[in-house]
């Protein structure tokens, strides 16, 4: 399942009167913050840092798609040259030496691709492990202070 990207323009912050800081999400999520609350407020600095690593990490895995892609388009071209060499029978060793060059680079290719894949999918499987304990920890948080506030309402009354 794929976590849902919040782009930073989702957030606004405004002062009211008391000095608190609020943060007003423009989708359905609601993210309280308040100031003399800072473990809420780095809880939601924290979920934003990994949500952008998350997207740098499916951007980064994009680049190498491309990139094998590419060298594969070069290596087809290549093969129809050599196929095109042959049926007209000028074979040219060197032709086929760089066919072969070409061939091991892109095993090359595709190996470091895939060791970065890995590493790449158990990053991001580690860091939606920490988001999803960082949001259950700020929904803790966020019991707390709510209890806090009515208990400090109730001794008011």
């Amino acid at each position: 399942k794929r976590i849902q990207e919040t782009p930073k323009s989702a957030f606004s912050t405004s002062s009211n009167w008391d000095g608190d800081l609020q943060m007003s999400k423009k989708t359905n999520l609601v993210t309280p913050a308040v100031r003399s609350s800072g473990e809420i407020i780095n809880g939601n600095s924290e979920i934003l840092n990994l949500r952008l690593q998350l997207e740098e990490k499916h951007f980064e895995l994009e680049q190498r798609n491309i990139l094998l892609i590419k060298a594969k388009h070069a290596i087809e071209a290549l093969k129809a040259e050599l196929n095109r060499a042959k049926s007209e029978k000028v074979f040219d060793v060197d032709l086929e030496e760089r066919v072969r060059k070409l061939r091991d680079a892109n095993d090359e290719i595709e190996v470091e691709y895939r060791e970065q894949l890995a590493k790449i999918e158990n990053e991001l499987f580690s860091m939606k492990l920490q988001l999803a304990a960082n949001e259950k920890d700020r929904g803790e948080l966020k019991d707390k202070l709510l209890q806090s506030e009515s208990l400090q309402r109730a001794s008011q009354d």
